[in-house]
């Protein structure tokens, strides 16, 4: 729960980043609803992400890598192309150019397996 809101009640800049600032209404200007309940991003309440990724790991691998837009992901899922990749480095990508270490990500394996945990609890 505390890395899905980071950043909502501590002032932490990184919270524009956050899983509630797009899956939570209200959540970015402090009026935040149901937690998961739908926003910019979908609603990730009543079981539907259970439905869309039926094994966790299936839901940590898309909060990880983002799939690029018109490519499918989970049961019946097709990427906008919106959401952020949080276990990726896009700066890292080609190392010619890379100008941070692929270690660099915004969060860890293990955060993300928090996450997902807590989003499949919603």
């Amino acid at each position: 729960e505390a890395v899905f809101n980071l950043g909502y009640s501590d002032g932490f800049a990184g919270g524009a980043y956050s899983c509630g600032r797009c899956h939570t209404p209200g959540w970015s200007f402090g009026r935040a609803g149901k937690a998961g309940g739908g926003a910019m991003g979908p609603n990730l309440t009543g079981g539907s992400e259970l439905k869309q990724f039926p094994l966790a790991s299936q839901q940590e691998s898309f909060v990880s890598a983002y799939p690029k837009a018109g490519t499918a992901y989970g049961t019946y899922g097709w990427s906008s192309g919106r959401m952020g990749s949080f276990g990726t480095n896009p700066n890292a990508a080609d190392p010619k150019t890379a100008i941070m270490s692929p270690d660099q990500v915004m969060l860890t394996p293990d955060q993300i397996a928090a996450v997902v945990a807590y989003e499949r609890s919603l």
